[in-house]
């Protein structure tokens, strides 16, 4: 039995998911989603553990099918693996290439080619359906001469892991089928929700847990009944395909609203009104505007300070604690520095959720340069970026005076190695003797390091390298008094405070 239910984005699903739970139960989520369904799980049910429902996602489900069943020994291969063996097609294959002759080194390049074998893939096709395109484009054309290239690539790729690996993307063909043979599915019932779409993959999933399970309850982002129709055209399309589907299996299938009652109980009236109504023609107005306040600004700046003196007023005479407020800016490039800045003169503590590369952790950079300094021998820029990670045995201004004579007298490689000696008519014997002691503590740790480097064995060399970071550049406790200035400067938040023992983890992070 196949049900499909569906609502609003102003309904609740969780809730109406936990609330019809019947026994033994699956559900089954994205898979970067698992760990949020597992918390909206507790919380819904008002237990400390899961006894009769499982959270689980797609691959998740696959893996412990062929584990039941048999099958799926072989090691998979995830978009890192491919990206590597794409490299390796791309260097052996340069000759051969027509249009992309050229970016075989290029990680774009790369990048772009193994994302699209991904989504190939994903829609069950492979090199012939690529030669079939081929075949219908012109003869020669640009077109037909990059499909040509990607062709070669991808075919490539598939010999190197025929009969080793098995392709992530591949898993799903492998458990698919051994779905009727997963006795523990037999009798429960499968909630799917947090999908917007499902891949030709995804689909035959569905079909067979439609099959094989009690009962297949999908849940969707939809409304039939709407002024806004143009929004839900991608999930419309899609329980058509699941109906069609289920119509080709011979499976009982059902459209189902999610009922009003299920409405979010902390989302207020207004914010409701305005999901329905924002892209409606016509839009209807409403009188309720309790629990949203609209506030005109000059500039980002005035805005940032109006936001800053309402939490002041929610915190101060509300009640509310700083957790408890969330602040949400759809451009960050313009407005987040603007907010910081304001908000750090208002005394408020703001936690960015954003990313950020990975290289602006000091930590990193440490570590990356240090590899760099032996790998690039000596490069001068490598040796300056150790320097200035923040963990180095230079202050700034010490630094600066090496940074500058390194510049002015062209040091760079081996020279590093030496005792300084140009300049002695401008820096005079006292202060070439400063720059020299300079360049010592600069690179005096580093000839360990690069003894290290000779080490044949990959297990041998980390742990070596563990070794020598923690011992030789005795990195934990640097990285103990760096935390402890930062957690001074923002003890004002409320912070407890960056110890030795986290400084301890970050380094067992490396390790």
């Amino acid at each position: 039995m196949l049900n499909i239910y569906f609502g609003r984005e102003s309904l609740d699903k969780e809730k109406f998911i936990f609330e019809n739970l019947s026994g033994r139960d699956i559900i089954l989520v994205p898979d970067q989603y698992t760990l949020e369904a597992e918390r909206a799980a507790f919380r819904h049910l008002g237990v400390s553990a899961l006894m009769d429902v499982e959270v689980l996602s797609p691959s998740r489900l696959g893996s412990r099918v062929l584990a039941y069943t048999g099958g799926g020994r072989r090691p998979y291969i995830d978009k890192y693996g491919r990206h590597m063996l794409l490299y390796r097609s791309a260097r052996r294959l340069a000759d051969r290439l027509q249009v992309f002759k050229g970016l075989e080194k290029k990680n774009s390049f790369l990048a772009a080619v193994n994302d699209f074998i991904s989504e190939m893939k994903q829609y069950d096709c492979g090199p012939c359906d690529l030669q079939n395109a081929m075949a219908q484009c012109e003869e020669g054309s640009y077109t037909q001469r990059k499909l040509a290239d990607i062709c070669l690539l991808f075919t490539d790729y598939e010999e190197q892991i025929k009969g080793k690996y098995t392709d992530a993307e591949d898993h799903a063909g492998l458990y698919v089928e051994r779905l009727r043979d997963y006795r523990p599915l037999r009798g429960s019932s499968v909630w799917v929700y947090g999908f917007d779409s499902f891949a030709p993959k995804a689909l035959a999933l569905m079909g067979q847990l439609a099959q094989t399970a009690q009962q297949l309850n999908i849940v969707m982002t939809y409304d039939d009944d709407r002024r806004d129709e143009e929004l839900f055209a991608l999930p419309g399309l899609v329980i058509e395909n699941l109906e069609a589907l289920a119509e080709k299996l011979g499976v009982e299938h059902e459209r189902r609203r999610i009922p009003e009652s299920c409405v979010w109980e902390k989302k207020a009236e207004a914010v409701r009104h305005i999901e329905r109504e924002l892209y409606a023609l016509p839009a209807r107005s409403s009188s309720r505007a309790e629990g949203l306040t609209l506030t005109a600004a000059a500039n980002v700046y005035s805005e940032a300070e109006s936001a800053a003196a309402y939490i002041l007023h929610l915190v101060r005479d509300k009640g509310l604690r700083y957790r408890d407020i969330k602040v949400i800016c759809n451009d960050m490039d313009s407005r987040g520095e603007a907010a910081a800045r304001v908000f750090e003169e208002y005394g408020l503590p703001l936690a960015a959720d954003s990313k950020k590369n990975i290289m602006a952790n000091a930590i990193v950079r440490t570590v990356t340069s240090l590899l760099g300094v032996v790998i690039e021998k000596y490069r001068t820029q490598s040796l300056l970026d150790l320097l200035k990670s923040g963990f180095g045995d230079l202050n700034s201004e010490e630094l600066a005076d090496l940074e500058n004579y390194a510049i002015k007298y062209k040091i760079r490689g081996s020279m590093w190695k030496k005792p300084f000696s140009r300049g002695r008519g401008e820096y005079g014997a006292e202060g070439l003797a400063a720059v020299e002691a300079l360049r010592e503590r600069a690179v005096c740790g580093l000839a360990p390091l690069e003894e290290l480097f000779k080490t044949e064995k990959t297990g041998d060399f980390i742990s070596g390298f563990y070794a020598y970071l923690k011992d030789t550049l005795r990195l934990p406790e640097k990285i103990a008094d760096f935390a402890a200035v930062k957690a001074g400067e923002t003890d004002l938040y409320g912070t407890d405070g960056f110890n030795s023992s986290r400084a301890s983890f970050m380094l067992s992070l490396i390790h």
